[in-house]
């Protein structure tokens, strides 16, 4: 029976979405992305943009703190209202609601899921779990190509990937990725991403 759900996580510039987008194309898929986060932040009743701070490991105390106080609310500091008694959720609430999402999509099937480590919020047969990765060189020059700027590329993919092991450890726990998480790492070096989409198909319905 095909895999019914294909997560795909990918370093910045290795060319995943543009893979992810090939697979889904070729099986008749949904694509998810930013659609998990327009998930959980409708479940927790917050906007799109406090939930993805979540993400980006941006405290949501402190945006929510100054929403409030933009708006004239008490914010934190001497006689400041604990969150709780604001109904702020927690980071670690916030966190969980995104799992949760990712979980409720992937119930739907048929569907491929970039990036949110959602290889690592979900288990089963059904499930395909897909690492696509490139050279830094070759990362680096299609973060050109893509207009990557303001700062080096090589600091650009530092800070990218230096995210992706904050966001593992933060959301789930993990030290070091290998990969052993995933069923299948792709390479795309020297080949185009594209050019995997029929081995990933292949994986998905075996």
């Amino acid at each position: 029976m095909p895999r019914s759900v294909i997560c795909v996580s990918h370093e910045s510039g290795a060319g995943g979405q543009e893979l992810a987008i090939g697979v889904a194309e070729r099986l008749g898929y949904r694509i998810v992305d930013e659609e998990v986060v327009a998930h959980a932040a409708n479940r927790e009743q917050v906007t799109v943009e406090q939930l993805a701070d979540v993400e980006r490991r941006k405290s949501f105390f402190t945006r929510a703190m100054t929403d409030f106080g933009t708006s004239g609310a008490v914010g934190f500091g001497a006689g400041s209202v604990p969150p709780e008694l604001l109904n702020i959720p927690t980071p670690r609430q916030l966190r969980a609601a995104i799992r949760t999402a990712i979980e409720e999509i992937a119930g739907g099937g048929r569907v491929v899921i970039v990036s949110h480590a959602a290889s690592h919020a979900l288990v089963g047969d059904h499930v395909l779990r897909v690492l696509v990765v490139a050279p830094g060189a070759v990362r680096a020059s299609r973060l050109k190509q893509d207009g990557t700027s303001g700062k080096s590329l090589d600091t650009a993919i530092a800070d990218e990937d230096a995210g992706r092991r904050s966001y593992l450890k933060n959301f789930y726990g993990i030290d070091n990725e290998t990969p052993h998480d995933y069923d299948l790492v792709v390479n795309t070096g020297s080949i185009a991403p594209t050019a995997f989409i029929d081995t990933v198909v292949a994986a998905a319905e075996i």
